[in-house]
């Protein structure tokens, strides 16, 4: 992720899905907050820092020790959800509150703009790649966004988004492995003995 005026920051996201459960393993050094901030925000370019203060929160953080990694789990089927954030007690959460966190691992059902420009392979599955420009309105203000798009049904392998009329405005999301039917029950299920506390 870039921004104007901040270091580029970036980090690995583990997300296990099985049947309505889920976790997420976020390394970016953000907590649950940002994360959900960044991925909610309607251009898809993270969320926009305003004031001078946040901007320097930001260039601090980023050059401090990166935190351990924060944790979400839940269960859209229960709605029960928790999140684990490093030096705080796990807490529950509504689970649907943290369900983007996870599907930011599959390529949007809603149609696009997107012009498919090529068939591939990549992570040993056959892909397709669309590539083009996509306009909408945040707020009061228009935006256009540069994409390139990689989706293998259902997983979206790339996603590269940028500033159409700012390139230092960037953000790119790359898997970089899928493990289908490797996911087991203790790797998402409640109690697990990290969340024993809670019950």
């Amino acid at each position: 992720m870039t921004a104007p005026g901040l270091p580029e920051r970036g980090g690995a996201v583990d997300v296990w899905w099985k049947g309505t459960a889920f976790r997420v393993r976020d390394d970016t050094g953000r907590d649950h907050g940002a994360v959900l901030a960044d991925l909610a925000e309607p251009r898809g370019l993270g969320r926009i820092h305003g004031s001078i203060e946040e901007i320097m929160d930001v260039a601090s953080a980023a050059q401090g020790p990166k935190p351990e990694p924060v944790e979400l789990l839940g269960d859209t089927a229960t709605g029960a959800g928790w999140v684990l954030q490093p030096g705080d007690e796990a807490w529950p959460v509504e689970a649907g509150l943290l369900t983007p966190a996870a599907d930011q691992i599959f390529a949007p059902d809603s149609p696009s703009p997107l012009q498919e420009v090529k068939r591939g392979r990549r992570l040993g599955r056959p892909t397709t790649e669309y590539s083009g420009t996509i306009t909408g309105t945040a707020g009061s203000a228009t935006y256009t966004n540069v994409v390139r798009r990689v989706v293998s049904g259902p997983y979206l392998l790339l996603d590269d988004v940028r500033d159409a009329r700012n390139a230092g405005y960037s953000v790119v999301r790359r898997a970089l492995r899928i493990r289908e039917g490797r996911v087991c029950d203790a790797d998402v299920s409640h109690p697990c003995p990290r969340f024993r506390r809670l019950v």
